[in-house]
C-alpha cells in the first residue's frame, strides 16, 4: 500500500496536471495498474478482512487422527 503522500502526488498529477496513467507510472516508478487503482479509489481506509470460517473437517480431524 502506498503512503498518503504518494497517493496525493499521483492524484495531483492526474487531476491537476492532466497526466495520463502511463506518464504517471513512468514518473513514479509504480505499475500502471497501481496508478489507475489509486486514481479511481474513493475510500482510502484500509479494507478489513472478514474473519475466516472454520474448515469443515476441523471437527473430524481428532477422530481420524485417533484411528491412525
Amino acid at each position: 500500500m502506498l503512503t498518503i503522500t504518494q497517493i496525493n502526488y499521483i492524484r495531483e498529477l492526474y487531476f491537476l496536471e492532466g497526466k495520463t496513467y502511463a506518464q504517471i507510472s513512468g514518473m513514479t516508478g509504480k505499475n500502471y495498474r497501481t496508478v489507475k487503482r489509486y486514481i479511481e479509489m474513493d475510500d482510502f481506509n484500509e479494507q478489513k478482512h472478514k474473519a475466516s470460517r472454520p474448515n469443515k473437517t476441523d471437527e473430524l480431524r481428532p477422530i481420524i487422527r485417533g484411528w491412525l
